[in-house]
């Protein structure tokens, strides 16, 4: 009985990975990605207010007479 029990125990804790693995990794690699692309967008955006910024506050003058014209 005890060998059947632990049989039993076995078959679904091998099933269960072949079954969950791929499907984890894609999920995983999704999340990465999201992550990859949000990081990056948010790193542009901060980067462009920066540099916008540094500009602004450096060459007031110089942006004022490029929106001027």
């Amino acid at each position: 009985q005890a060998w059947e029990w632990q049989k039993a125990k076995c078959i679904p804790a091998n099933r269960k990975p072949q079954l969950y693995l791929p499907l984890f990794k894609t999920f995983w690699r999704d999340i990465v990605k999201a992550g990859i692309i949000g990081l990056m967008e948010s790193g542009v955006r901060i980067g462009s207010a920066v540099f916008t910024g540094l500009l602004t506050t450096y060459f007031d003058e110089d942006t004022d007479t490029t929106m001027a014209q």
